[in-house]
This record gives C-alpha cells, structure tokens and sequence, in this order.
C-alpha cells in the first residue's frame, strides 16, 4: 500500500494567515506614521497603501474605511495590542485598582497612563481636528471621550472604596479632574510644548492627584 501524502492545505492556509497578519501589520504602521503627519484629511487610502507597499483595495478590504482604520489605531493604542479585551479587563489595571493603598494606586494609574497617552495622544489629536469639520468623525470621538471618562470613573471609585476622597469631592468631579489631568490636550501641552519627559508628567500628574483627590 502506497503512504498517503499529506495535504497541503493547512499549511497553505497558515502561509496565508502569516500573510494576511503581515499586510495588516503593515497597513497599521504606515498609518500610525502618517495620520500625525498629514492630518486626517491630508492622509489618503492611497498614500497609507504605498508607504504600506500594498494595493490600495488592499486597505479598503482590510479595514473598511479611513475613519475604521483610525478608531482601530486608536484602540490599539490604548490596550497595547490587538486582542479583543477592554481596557479594564485587562490584567495590569485590574491590579492597579485592586491595590490596598491608596497612594500606590495612584502611582501604578500615573505611570500606566502615561504610556498609554504617549501612544493615544498623537492619533486623538488627528481625530480631534477631523472632528471640527466631519460629523462621523465628531460621533467617534465623543463616543472615545465617553469611554475614558467610563474608565476614569472605575479608577476614582476603586480610589473611594479603600480611603475616600477629600472632602467636598463627589465621585463624579474626582472622575472628570482625572480625565482632564490625562486628557491628550494636557499631555500633549506638556510634553510636546513645553518639553516635558514621560517621567516630568508622571511625577506632576501623581502629585496633582493625590492633592486633588485625596483626604488631607
């Protein structure tokens, strides 16, 4: 009896996978570079796909649209990485949170952040500006703005449930000073105008909520 060959189909199938996570990866990058270049307006399907050495139907069939292609930039950005898991089930701010010293959490939340806008601040700039012109474009980044308030709230009410907050401080106030203190116009204020290192900010933003949020 003659060995039956093996067929090449999985392997096929895995080559494609690689390649299609490889142009994908590649469209993301050319993007994330020229979104804050250009602007919104001033990057085009076309200009993403050449600097990605791709087709521009490539992208389109990829993502959508220029404004999909962005708002998925921007969630990459916030978590880290591609992997369909929000930002609070995530294992790191879980931890910050679950912290039995209030001054501990704040520094974990301080650094954590930081990074985070580093990487988010740039791209919610571009959608800021689009935002002024285009109403699809003002309904995403509303809708993105109400989603970090939602995470400033969990992290203020994890900051209540160990040791309160100052008086006079309501839980919705603590959570909107947050999000203002981390808002991508106050990083970005602070570390691209007037020059500020990622740790100037940390150091400022942990500071400014412990006397902001905290009891005397």
């Amino acid at each position: 009896m003659q060995p039956v060959k093996p067929a090449p189909r999985q392997y096929r199938s895995e080559h494609r996978r690689q390649q299609a996570a490889a142009t994908r990866a590649a469209i993301l990058d050319a993007a994330r570079q020229l979104f804050p270049e250009r602007g919104y307006a001033g990057t085009t399907i076309q200009a993403i796909a050449q600097a990605a050495g791709v087709a521009a139907i490539t992208v389109y069939s990829t993502f959508g649209s220029k404004r999909a292609l962005l708002a998925r930039l921007i969630d990459i950005a916030v978590t880290g990485d591609e992997r369909p898991v929000p930002i609070l089930e995530r294992e790191r701010p879980r931890a910050v949170m679950a912290l039995p010293n209030q001054r501990d959490q704040i520094r974990g939340f301080a650094r954590d952040i930081a990074a985070i806008m580093e990487r988010v601040a740039p791209l919610l700039e571009v959608l800021s500006h689009a935002a002024r012109t285009e109403p699809d474009m003002a309904e995403l980044l509303d809708n993105l703005l109400q989603g970090r308030l939602a995470g400033m709230r969990a992290f203020t009410t994890a900051l209540h449930r160990i040791g309160g907050l100052r008086d006079g401080m309501s839980s919705a106030t603590a959570a909107e000073t947050v999000w203002a203190l981390t808002s991508a116009e106050m990083v970005l204020l602070l570390t691209r105008r007037l020059g500020w290192s990622a740790d100037q900010y940390i150091a400022w933003l942990e500071r400014s909520l412990v006397a902001l949020l905290l009891p005397n």
